[in-house]
Order: structure tokens, then sequence, then C-alpha cells
């Protein structure tokens, strides 16, 4: 799907295609490279930290690529005990088809709809998804031409020869925020109200900014939604905070389910997924997201896009495009039984903990049940805000402010001798600081937790980690040696998440972020001297989450449990 600056030359113009290729386009789709008595299962890889959600990239990937050039954007079908996939080559500007009874191993590809340079609007074909009715296969294709795209309309008898039905596009860009490109669309028919429904991407040619709907009763007329678009990129999530698009939408019960690209930047896409109850409103994101991440060093090193996914015999199969530098390929994630886990990440947190013995939860992924939100008077209406419950997370979101105090997130429940772990994330760019009080008591004259802090610092991440004295006293570093080893992930690194575990018995306080000791301090002559004890903290009080006074801030914790230390 990308094209940034610095692969303009391998992301658009055609490619120059093996000679030996050359007449394998032209010709039929041959024999396939497996016959049945050799189709597998395909392997599975180990899960890990590029995917989520119960997804595991397949052992086999890539499926699709190599000699054959730029392939992506595709669109899958199963037909008795083969899959057919349409795919857009861009070495030929065409869509083209192979097949498969695995889905791994595929035919030798056939271009079915090429380019047509004298309708004005597609020398380039691409972006196909094709559907079956009774009266044959339906496809709608983006055609591109003059830094522009449109979407067109074919049918066919056989899924193979295609017919046009319409000289001109059937959906062009014309609202405002479609800017110079519609494309990407997908299609399902609705037998219960006789309609074609369409979810498409519009915006800038590379890449679209937003999901757009429409209806259709003909596949050729289309209305398009008053409310569009109907799908925006979040800015509370690093991951696609820049564009979301190419999108496929299936029915799964009574919800709509969308299988998403999001964009942090021009350089990095992810795949997630969202569902609404009516596939136009209310979406809710999925709380693992992203469900498919680039694999460091891989075939899909630096983008994974356009995912099309099908429910096969209780597995799900995921087709999607990755790409390291200019080499675009198709990859394939599976996920097995139907439940793709939106209830079950909710949870994540509180089973979790459960596995651990002898740790309880301090937050259930739902609410901020056992949590208070402590701030001076001026800034309570922010602070309504700034803490929230988001997709299974707690988020810390004070973006667009800084004329605020501190904003303290603190536990109900007193503690003494523990051992806290949790899961914070953090996006590249923030400057705001964080922190977590332990042994600490809220002050409401001066608006700020007196006692021990680990700090959370995203501007300069060697910090985070290290031991803060927010009073009483002057406020210092009791603890910031630099540490050989420790390491610290932004939202995109590996799955995003830091691990944080701080021990507090007696008077040490310990703490090891992704598993590097940090800090392992002797508090004693300091947490238990006399101005510690008159405020009655450093050997004893709450747990405190920190926004940081005149700053923006965007973090996230999950995970968030706790061991007390037996009486």
């Amino acid at each position: 799907m990308l094209r940034p600056s610095a692969f303009r030359g391998a992301r658009n113009p055609p490619r120059r295609l093996p000679t030996l290729l050359l007449g394998v386009a032209a010709g039929g789709l041959g024999a396939l490279i497996h016959d049945a008595a050799a189709a597998a299962v395909p392997a599975i890889a180990s899960p890990a930290a590029d995917t989520a959600a119960g997804w595991i990239k397949s052992a086999d990937n890539p499926v699709l690529g190599g000699s054959l050039g730029t392939c992506f954007d595709v669109s899958v079908m199963r037909e008795g005990d083969r899959h057919r996939m349409w795919f857009s080559w861009r070495p030929r500007k065409s869509v083209a088809l192979v097949e498969s009874r695995d889905g791994v191993h595929w035919s030798e590809p056939r271009i079915v709809l090429g380019p047509r340079p004298e309708s004005g609007w597609e020398d380039d074909i691409n972006r196909p998804v094709v559907i079956k009715r009774h009266d044959g296969y339906h496809a709608w294709y983006t055609g591109q031409a003059r830094d522009q795209s449109w979407i067109g309309y074919a049918t066919s008898p056989d899924g193979v020869t295609w017919t046009r039905a319409s000289r001109q596009p059937v959906l062009s860009p014309e609202q405002p925020w479609e800017k110079e490109a519609v494309m990407c669309p997908h299609v399902i028919w609705d037998e219960a109200e006789g309609l074609y429904r369409m979810w498409y991407s519009g915006g800038e040619q590379y890449e679209p900014d937003a999901i757009g709907y429409a209806v259709s009763p003909d596949g050729v007329n289309w209305a398009k939604h008053a409310g569009n678009p109907v799908f925006r990129s979040d800015s509370r999530f690093a991951w696609e905070s820049h564009k979301v698009t190419g999108c496929q939408v299936v029915r799964q019960g009574d919800w709509h389910v969308m299988f998403y690209i999001g964009f942090q930047d021009r350089d990095h896409a992810q795949i997630g997924i969202a569902r609404s109850r009516d596939g136009i409103t209310g979406w809710e994101r999925h709380p693992a997201n992203p469900i498919i991440r680039p694999t460091a060093d891989g075939w899909d090193h630096d983008a994974c896009y356009k995912p099309f996914a099908l429910l096969d015999d209780g597995t799900w199969r995921l087709w999607y495009n990755g790409r390291h530098g200019s080499a675009e390929q198709i990859g394939q994630a599976l996920h097995e039984g139907e439940d793709l886990g939106f209830e079950a990440a909710r949870t994540d947190a509180l089973e979790f903990s459960r596995a651990e013995p002898g740790f309880v939860s301090l937050f259930d992924g739902k609410t901020l049940e056992g949590w208070t939100i402590r701030c001076l008077p001026k800034d309570r209406v922010l602070a309504a805000r700034a803490w929230t419950v988001d997709q299974g997370t707690i988020l810390a979101d004070t973006m667009g402010h800084t004329g605020h105090f501190y904003i303290m997130l603190v536990s109900r429940k007193e503690y003494g001798d523990f051992v806290l772990r949790l899961r914070l994330q953090v996006e590249r760019g923030i400057t705001g600081n964080s922190g977590i009080q332990i042994r600490s008591r809220y002050d409401p004259e001066t608006g700020w937790m007196e006692g021990p802090q680990i700090d959370i610092n995203p501007p300069g991440p060697e910090l985070t980690g290290k031991l803060w004295n927010e009073g009483p006293g002057p406020h210092r570093w009791l603890s910031n040696e630099t540490i050989e080893g420790q390491k610290f992930h932004y939202a995109d690194e590996g799955d995003g998440w830091n691990d944080l575990e701080i021990t507090a018995n007696g008077m040490r306080i310990r703490s090891v972020l992704n598993g590097v000791t940090v800090v392992d301090y002797d508090g004693s002559g300091v947490l238990d001297d006399e101005p510690h004890r008159k405020l009655n903290v450093g050997t004893r009080g709450r747990i405190g989450l920190q926004i940081h006074s005149y700053q923006e801030l965007k973090l996230r914790f999950k995970d968030v449990r706790i061991r007390e230390a037996s009486p």
C-alpha cells in the first residue's frame, strides 16, 4: 500500500518483469505447483511480538512474490477444495489470478483484468474485491491515472473472463475528505436489504486517509453515506495515528468485523481489527491491536498492509502484503477458532495476574474501580478526561493541554511491602513526564503526592525505572545511575510494551525494567527519616500513577497486579 518518497520508484512505476515470466502472464493458470496429494497444512511459526490476540504468522511466508515483482492487495475466495486469489500485480499494472489447495503454494499467475489507458482513468488496475453470487462473479477494483484513483466494476461468469459494467468509474472522489482518490473497495451483498454495501478508502493518493461507506442496488449506482468517513484514524493509538485505510469487512454474528491498515507515518503500517453493530457507527477497536506487526529483519520488516481474512474450517486465514525496502510480497497469518477475542482481550490483565500465584489484579481492564483521580480543583474537568479506560488499558492523555498541575490516579488501598508488576506503553515523540508513586500520599494543598517515585520519562528513557524523591524535603534523585544493558521500548518497537517490576521490602526499593535491574536502593535514613515519618510516607502509603504538571503526556498501563508481603 505504501509509497513513501524513498520508494517512489519501486511502488508506482512498473518494474521490468523477468523475461521468463512474460509468457506466464499471458498463458493459462497451468498446473498447480502442488497436487492434492502434496498439499499440506501450512507450517506455523511460534507466537511472537509480531502478532497478537492469537494470530500467528505462517512459517512459509512469503507465499507469493519474489521474482514476480511487487504483489499486493488481494481478494481471496474458497471454492471447493481450492482457494482463488485475485491479486494486484504492479509490474503488469493488472489484476492476476492464482489458485491454491493449501493457501500457501500458488499456481502461476494469469492476468484477468488489465489496464485500459484509453479510458483516461485505468492506466493501472489494482486493489480488487471479488464476490460470487447466483449470477456469477462481481469485482470492484481501483483504476489509477494522472495521480488520481477511481473505483470500477466488472462481472464474470467464471472469475477469469471479465466484462466491465461501465466505461466510467462507478465511484469517484467528489467529497472534500476524498481529495484526489477513492480506492481499496470492499463489497458485500446484503440479501435482507437487497443492496451491495461498500467500504472504501479516500483521501491522498498515497496513502488514503480514512474509510467511507456507500450502498448500491446494482453495483453501478452508489449512494455515499452522509456521515462519511465512517472510520478515521485515532490519535490515541500511535500505530494508527496517521491514517487508516485498506479495509475488509465481514459479518460475524451480530457484528461487522473490520480488518484494516493503520499507518503510524508514511513508512510504517500494521494491521488491526475493529467491530461495529451496523458497520457504520460505534466502531470498537480490538484491545490487542495491532494484531499483525512487522517482523524485525523479516520479509515484512517495514510494513504490513491490506488484510484479507477468511474463516476456513474453524481457522481464520489472513493474507496481507508486507514490505521490506522496495520488495512487497504476500504472506499469511492464522488464528485458530472463530472467536477473535474482543472480550477475552479485555480481561487479559485479570487472567494474567491470576496465573501468578499470590498476585492480585489492580485493574480489571474495564473500569477504574479501586482508583481515585486526584488533582487541584481547577483541573477537575480535564482530569475526568485525562485518566480513562481505553481498549483494555489505563490511558493517561493530556495531549493538547499544558496548563494543568499534577493529575494523579491514586489507589484507594495502602501498601507497605509488596511486589508491583505492570506493563507500560508510550509513543515516540512524547515530551511529558510521568512516574509511579509508591508508599505515598496525596496532599490536596500542594497538589502532588509526597513520597518515593519510580520515574517514567519518555523523552529521556534512560531515566525510566530510576528512583526519585517527590518529597518531603528536596525533590531529588535517590538513584539514577546509568545501567549497562537497560532497555526501553517505544510503542513502535517490538510489541510496544515495557515490563516494569517494583519491589518494596523494608527500606530497600528495587525496580526491574524489561528484565534489567535499574534500581536497588537502600533507603535507610532517608525514607524513614523524620520528615517522611511525620507525613507517614516512605514505608507505607498509596500507589499513584502520575501525569506531570504543565506537560503533554500520552501513556498506557495494563496488566497491573500486586503481591503483598505476608504480615
